[in-house]
């Protein structure tokens, strides 16, 4: 199957997409702005041969090769084709992207390169983080190979971004990977550890009790008797009185109390080890 634009040619996981007709060195890697969600759509449209052509696969795709290859595409720039691979494994999903991408050269007229990287997020959850290496390489004009290497972290990893004039040709990228994706899980755990209480605590704290309530028994009377009939000071009095008593009771609750209830915090890591290998070898016309 073979087709342009309302078209596609796809080899097993891999795909071509010509979007439109109209160079640089590496960049660091990173993510530089690529979302997980645009990774998660394209990897999916680009693995099912359904729905590759569909608007969301070539907009996930666009977002991606805009931020990776800071290409103006919503503006002077042109995206020409993109060929992309999915990058599947226990815990992470991704793709391998070149890209043909036209652009103005500042005098006129236009300049050509093919932008090749490769991105991956973990595809269990937001709330994972990669870690690992990986090396991506380029075949350029058939005869020279280019490797980078790099350390992956974070929910999205994008490799170091290689831009070559289209004229020297990027015939195929590949990645290669392995690490994990990892979560960090933290839980509360609650545990009721006995207190007892002998005799003569259960005693003293019944004292204590009653002499508090006495205590503020006599200081209520005392503000009622100097009140001299004012509803609002003798309202206040009891307000001030029947919490004097709650707080003698919650004393005397925490004295005489045969049980704490215990929470102690523990830390997981959530780990899911993974390989990849991904490639594309179609050409771009």
């Amino acid at each position: 199957m073979h087709r342009t634009m309302s078209s596609i040619a796809l080899l097993t996981t891999t795909l071509l997409v010509a979007t439109a007709a109209v160079s640089g060195p590496a960049a660091a890697s990173g993510s530089t702005g690529v979302t997980r969600d645009s990774i998660l759509t394209a990897a999916a449209g680009i693995r099912e041969p359904d729905i590759a052509t569909g608007p969301a696969t070539d907009a996930a795709v666009r977002q991606i090769v805009g931020r990776a290859c800071a290409a103006d595409l919503d503006g002077a720039a042109q995206l020409y084709q993109w060929r992309a691979s999915s990058v599947d494994g226990p815990g992470v999903t991704g793709l391998v992207v070149r890209a043909a991408i036209v652009e103005p050269d500042g005098s006129g007229s236009t300049t050509s390169r093919i932008c090749a990287f490769a991105a991956m997020t973990p595809s269990t959850s937001s709330e994972h983080r990669l870690s690992g290496s990986y090396t991506f390489g380029v075949e350029v004009g058939y005869t020279e190979t280019r490797e980078l290497k790099g350390l992956m972290s974070g929910s999205v990893q994008l490799t170091t971004v290689l831009s070559v004039p289209r004229d020297r040709y990027v015939s195929a990228a590949y990645l290669t990977a392995a690490g994990s994706s990892q979560r960090t899980v933290h839980t509360t755990v609650e545990s009721r550890v006995e207190t007892p209480k002998t005799k003569k605590q259960l005693k003293t704290a019944r004292a204590t009790l009653v002499k508090s309530n006495a205590a503020a028994k006599r200081t209520y009377k005392k503000a009622v008797k100097a009140a001299h009939g004012s509803k609002a000071k003798k309202t206040g009095a009891l307000k001030r009185y029947r919490a004097s008593r709650a707080r003698a009771e919650k004393v005397y609750l925490r004295a005489t109390r045969t049980f704490v209830i215990k929470r102690t915090g523990h830390t997981d890591v959530e780990s899911e080890a993974f390989t990849v290998k991904a490639s594309n070898y179609e050409e771009i016309y």
